[in-house]
């Protein structure tokens, strides 16, 4: 192909003459993509030092949480009121959300259209209608976990600062 896009633009340019032993060069824009992200990753591939090409995403933050879980499933004395706080509400979420689904299946699955399409529509004729159905569903799940998950923030929040009023005595 001329356009760069075949196979043939991976190979060396043979008029490339730096003499860096570099070796190959990109001549298309996914192989320059590819090449600059080997060279901006961590490990120098991209892809766990395989020379892939392709950057991984990495967030601290996220790390943080997951080596938390970790440490509090390897040692559950070591959780604190808000890891036991989150898992309640993280438990309750689910929970809440299989009426969710209940209702959205029986909804979809199980409703007649002729309930939902006036005029004798068809289901794909009014599939708007179930979407936005299916979003007041999900809305209502969402407010009634959402309105949990603030007070649950806000409780958190003042035991642990009555909490920090009271140091704790070392043990002898």
């Amino acid at each position: 192909m001329s356009c760069g896009a075949g196979g043939s633009s991976f190979y060396p340019n043979p008029n490339d003459r730096r003499g860096d032993g570099v070796g190959m060069r990109a001549t298309n824009a996914d192989a320059v993509r590819r090449q600059r992200a080997a060279a901006n990753s961590p490990g120098g591939g991209g892809g766990g030092g395989d020379g892939g090409g392709y950057r991984r995403f990495y967030s601290a933050r996220l790390n943080g949480i997951s080596n938390r879980i970790t440490d509090v499933v390897a040692e559950p004395s070591s959780a604190r009121l808000r890891d036991v706080a989150m898992a309640v509400l993280g438990v309750y979420a689910l929970y809440r959300s299989l009426f969710t689904l209940f209702r959205t299946y029986l909804l979809v699955a199980r409703e007649p259209v002729a309930l939902m399409c006036v005029g004798g529509q068809a289901a794909l004729g009014c599939t708007w209608r179930y979407m936005w159905a299916v979003v007041y569903i999900v809305a209502e799940w969402a407010g009634d976990v959402a309105m949990w998950w603030v007070a649950g923030a806000v409780l958190v929040f003042f035991a642990e600062e009555i909490a920090r009023q009271f140091p704790r005595k070392a043990k002898a």
